[in-house]
């Protein structure tokens, strides 16, 4: 578990609303066949499916909107994750973010291993159907979506399992597990 930082819970799926209030997106918007799935494991969200590249294919995401909310004060995002040893990326938007551009981040897992992620916001970039652009930082204060996602054409089967997902301040803005 995270210590000596100050932490701030913004979704604890050892509560089914939480869980629920994530929904799934693949690429099967764009053609794709790849086909995530949401499930509630035991305290946690499981997200899990399978990615394939046909028809240009190639990425699986989980999303929740909520009221925007201030998270200026933190310094960034952290996650408690058990995964299968591929990368993922977080996505952020703020409440005027415009479609399509996102604020992204990626993140290791370890198979089979509990960790915890820290993301420092620094560390998000602005970008447009994954390519960095140049815009306006996060709005920090009206923070109100999230999206986890494997993308970069990771094909096969994954699975991520996330017990919590909060804000953190205090770990000099350095990333461990």
């Amino acid at each position: 578990m995270l210590s000596n930082i100050q932490t701030e819970t913004l979704f604890d799926f050892h509560d089914e609303r939480a869980v629920q209030a994530f929904y799934n997106i693949d690429d099967g918007v764009m053609g794709g066949v790849s086909q995530g799935l949401i499930q509630r494991g035991d305290g946690s969200l499981l997200f899990s499916g399978m990615v394939r590249l046909e028809n240009n294919g190639g990425f699986s995401s989980i999303w929740a909107r909520f009221q925007p909310t201030d998270v200026s004060r933190f310094d960034g995002l952290y996650l408690r994750v058990r995964g299968d040893g591929k990368r993922y990326r977080v996505y952020l938007k703020d409440r005027n973010t415009p479609y399509p551009i996102s604020y992204q981040a990626p993140f290791e897992t370890r198979e089979g291993e509990w960790i915890d992620v820290t993301i420092p916001f620094s560390a998000l970039r602005p970008q447009w159907y994954g390519r960095n652009i140049p815009a306006m930082p996060i709005n920090l204060r009206q923070l109100n979506t999230i999206s986890l996602i494997i993308e970069d054409k990771q094909r096969g089967a994954f699975t991520l399992e996330v017990e919590r997902i909060g804000v953190y301040t205090g770990a000099n803005n350095t990333r461990f597990a």
